[in-house]
């Protein structure tokens, strides 16, 4: 059992403790594709952004909203985990401070391309972003093309960026 170091070590600091458990056999299935089919609730950032899957559009917004559409696939981010929302906030009130400031950004372990694609929606010149799954990049680039905005997304670790061209 992977646990029973765990156990060992935690008896030994701790002898008047018991630890139970069991192990289940765990289903050999892809556990994305119910969430994958079902999709997620349109999220609305700040009231001025609102992150949605093709199968939950917005019932209503502001047409001066950003609207992005992700399709998660088996790439990280669709704007349900807080820190995107607040990278995505803080992202509208730089853009918003900073109208003609920000013309090139960096997506750090990209995952779906939500960061980039706001980014550029909000009037950055340019994106490049970066991750060591190879799933996230292919699902950067489909959700870049969906949105209708260029994002260059590079498989390797923080290594690619060599090959970018700084100005």
């Amino acid at each position: 059992s992977t646990l029973f170091p765990y156990t060992t070590l935690f008896r030994s600091r701790s002898p008047d403790v018991t630890v139970n458990y069991t192990i289940n056999e765990a289903e050999d299935r892809d556990w994305n594709e119910q969430w994958e089919q079902e999709g997620f609730e349109p999220i609305v950032v700040e009231n001025q952004m609102v992150i949605h899957d093709g199968r939950h559009l917005p019932t209503s917004y502001n047409t001066s909203v950003v609207s992005i559409e992700i399709d998660a696939k088996l790439a990280f981010g669709t704007g349900t985990h807080e820190t995107t929302r607040m990278v995505c906030a803080t992202l509208l009130s730089l853009f918003k401070s900073q109208p003609s400031g920000i013309r090139r950004v960096l997506d750090c372990g990209c995952g779906t391309g939500i960061l980039g694609i706001a980014a550029m929606k909000l009037g950055a010149s340019e994106c490049v972003g970066y991750d060591i799954d190879e799933w996230s990049v292919d699902n950067t680039r489909h959700n870049a093309v969906i949105n209708c905005v260029e994002v260059t997304p590079l498989h390797g670790d923080a290594s690619v960026l060599e090959k970018v061209e700084r100005s």
